[in-house]
């Protein structure tokens, strides 16, 4: 007869730092997370659905943000001629073999548009261990509270027109020229319903504006909700671009970190103060130019917003994932549980069976008493889905079996949690 133990496993991993973080990882199935300064809460944000093409880095290695889009955030190692990373929550080409780890809706666009990540932050390759001994490989992104002042970046739209820098006390620092001006907007892709005046892409050859309103779907599917402008170095970009003689990366514009909602766009006319950026969906040539009271458009402004905080953006994006990921456990009516919850297994052939070992996450059972049933603390575990894997032995410990039944755990009050978190 073999002698078989409980085996209990439980793993958390705690960073050093205590500063506020998300950490992406590198693997289907795990969760991307956002951690406040205290190290030991995690707050699931999103599921990694796929990781492509990633590959074994050394821990320490470290990336760049350097594009943000809608739906994408490109991160490039600081060492040169390494490879960059893709964090994304749409699909993207087969073709594509950039390594991506692609995050199911909706906190991939809630990160995004929210301001959490910015041009210029740093994100860390750390290595975890969990409880059953599998390696498992994370980026750690630090998230910054920026700094609300008067500083802004100023285009101006003419041909030649300076690119300005201002800040708060300091004198007024040339950028670059415009080469030439936009007239209108057009269909991009990206600044649907995003808000006017929000940033929907931000690269070193970019920076997308979204004219669109932040409202409800519209009444039709079909419906455009497209709208906006392109600032960029492409000399043969659309017609509804601003061309630019300048490079828009971190060290060029230290400090600034554009990101999402946390900087809005607004206009001046010729005879007017500053004012929002025109509410337009779909291409209209004229935006800018046409008969207006106070004139044509002769500069766009884009600033730091006072709008959304970390705290509140990622209150809204947790949030959202919860009741999205409960709202699908009880379509596909999963046992929801919570507190101490007892597994009972019946074998079909309970001759047969010697012994079963049950795996959920990183604990692991194993049994060789019937009736087989054990009670164990859900609170041990985030809330979620898990899949209890249950294998079943034979005297000689061979597999008879393996079955799979998906559970959705319950214990937390989250909006209790997050109302109390310092970021």
């Amino acid at each position: 007869m073999h002698t078989l133990h409980y085996v209990i496993v439980k793993y958390r991993y705690r960073l050093q730092d205590r500063n506020a973080h998300l950490i992406v990882p590198m693997r289907a199935g795990g969760q991307l997370t956002a951690h406040p300064r205290a190290p030991e809460m995690s707050i699931p944000l999103a599921t990694v659905t796929s990781a492509r093409n990633t590959v074994r880095l050394q821990p320490g290695l470290r990336f760049i943000v350097s594009s943000i889009t809608k739906t994408n955030i490109i991160l490039t190692s600081e060492a040169s001629g390494a490879s960059s990373f893709r964090v994304a929550s749409q699909a993207f080409r087969d073709d594509d073999d950039l390594p991506t780890i692609l995050t199911s809706e909706p906190a991939g666009l809630g990160i995004v548009t929210s301001g959490l990540v910015r041009i210029g932050m740093t994100a860390e390759v750390i290595n975890s261990q969990n409880g059953l001994g599998d390696k498992l490989m994370a980026l750690r992104i630090g998230l910054i509270t920026p700094t609300v002042n008067d500083s802004a970046i100023v285009f101006e739209n003419i041909p030649d027109g300076n690119i300005t820098l201002r800040q708060d006390g300091k004198p007024d620092k040339v950028l670059g020229k415009v080469v030439r001006s936009a007239s209108g907007t057009g269909r991009i892709d990206g600044t649907e319903g995003i808000g006017a005046g929000s940033l929907a892409g931000i690269s070193r050859k970019s920076l997308i504006v979204s004219s669109s309103p932040d409202t409800a779907p519209p009444p039709s599917r079909f419906a455009e909700r497209r709208g906006g402008i392109e600032i960029t170095t492409i000399l043969d970009a659309q017609p509804s671009s601003l061309v630019i003689k300048a490079e828009l990366n971190q060290s060029v514009l230290a400090g600034f970190g554009f990101a999402g909602k946390s900087h809005i766009a607004d206009v001046q006319r010729e005879n007017g103060d500053w004012e929002r950026f025109p509410s337009v969906v779909g291409h209209r040539a004229d935006t800018f130019v046409r008969p207006h009271p106070k004139g044509q458009v002769i500069a766009i402004r884009i600033r730091p917003s006072t709008g959304t905080s970390i705290a509140q953006s990622i209150q809204a994006v947790a949030l959202q994932c919860e009741k999205a990921s409960l709202a699908e456990a009880k379509q596909r009516k999963l046992p929801i549980i919570s507190g101490m919850h007892t597994l009972r297994i019946s074998p079909t052939d309970p001759g047969r069976v010697a012994s079963l070992k049950i795996r959920i996450a990183d604990l692991l059972f194993v049994m060789n008493v019937k009736p087989f049933f054990k009670t164990w603390d859900t609170t041990s575990l985030p809330d979620g889905l898990h899949s209890v894997i249950v294998e079943l032995l034979d005297d000689s410990g061979a597999l008879i079996t393996t079955t799979r039944q998906e559970v959705y755990v319950k214990n937390r009050n989250l909006a209790t949690e997050l109302s109390s978190c310092q970021w």
